[in-house]
């Protein structure tokens, strides 16, 4: 192939790629979800010098595909009919925001509850019937608890068990983020 040729070829396979990247967006611009796809080309600038040449040198110019990229703009929203469908991945970290401070609400609820209501804590196999919570446990029990001991140890290891819960369900939220 001589030299015209394969600056001829180049540009025709940058502007090949450029009708691909175009053909996919205008086929998928109504997709929910699509992300819009942008090109950006260069031109190479070659002087060639030397024996055969005319004096002065020659130019030659190379069209390059530099880079394909995403465009991450959010799209605009559109009505899907169904109930249920949800826009959520700009609206994530305060979704999971909201858990955490509704869990911190309901420790918070839970300890003025068993402040007020002095606490009688009767268990039963019945999953209907009243239950004391992991909060309620450690705030009425670790003040009669002998330091040291046994029951002592094992209202911190709920406690414990409280901050994994909490700290799993933290990640969670940070690694859908």
């Amino acid at each position: 192939m001589d030299l015209n040729s394969s600056v001829a070829a180049s540009r025709l396979v940058a502007q090949q790629r450029a009708m691909e990247v175009t053909a996919n967006n205008l086929a998928n611009a109504n997709t929910p979800g699509f992300k819009l796809q942008r090109m950006q080309f260069s031109d190479w600038l070659s002087r060639q010098r030397g024996e055969g040449v005319p004096p002065g040198g020659r130019t030659i110019a190379y069209t390059q595909d530099r880079a394909t990229w995403r465009d991450q703009q959010a799209g605009a929203l559109s009505q899907t009919g169904n109930t249920f469908d949800l826009a959520l991945p700009a609206a994530l970290p305060g979704v999971f925001a909201a858990i955490v401070l509704g869990f911190g609400r309901a420790i918070g609820e839970t300890m003025i509850v068993l402040m007020a209501s002095g606490n009688a804590s009767i268990m039963s196999g019945n999953i209907f019937d009243s239950a004391r919570t992991i909060t309620a446990t450690i705030a009425a029990e670790l003040a009669e608890a002998v330091f040291g001991g046994d029951h002592y140890r094992i209202l911190f290891l709920i406690g414990a068990l409280l901050f994994l819960v909490t700290f799993l369900t933290n990640m969670a939220g940070e690694l859908v983020m």
